[in-house]
């Protein structure tokens, strides 16, 4: 059996997997899914489409370090990158962005 406490499993904007665009937002869902996004919001249904499924392991993944701390991000959380501080601003999801989840 192999040991899969260090993999992050999750779903990746088009434009961050075909590097168009930098990894700027990362969500840890209320059901324990993981989105990993550019953090804008033009996309469309194609881009949707196009988004892949991911498997991080440790914290390499696509060839750039995901922030520290990332695997411990609790559900129900986003993580943002500030572009003026160049840091992570972590915090809770707000109810209308949780029951997005539930939409799908």
């Amino acid at each position: 059996m192999s040991d899969h406490s260090h993999e992050v499993h999750g779903i990746m904007c088009g434009h961050v997997h075909n590097e168009e665009r930098p990894l700027k937002l990362i969500e840890h869902g209320p059901e324990g899914q993981w989105d990993f996004m550019c953090g804008q919001t033009d996309h469309d249904t194609q881009e949707a489409i196009n988004a892949a499924v991911v498997v991080c392991k440790g914290c390499a993944m696509k060839g750039f370090l995901l922030p520290s701390g990332v695997q411990e991000l609790p559900a129900s959380h986003t993580a943002k990158l500030n572009s003026k501080t160049e840091r992570w601003d972590v915090r809770k999801m707000t109810a209308e962005e949780i029951a997005e989840y539930y939409e799908d």
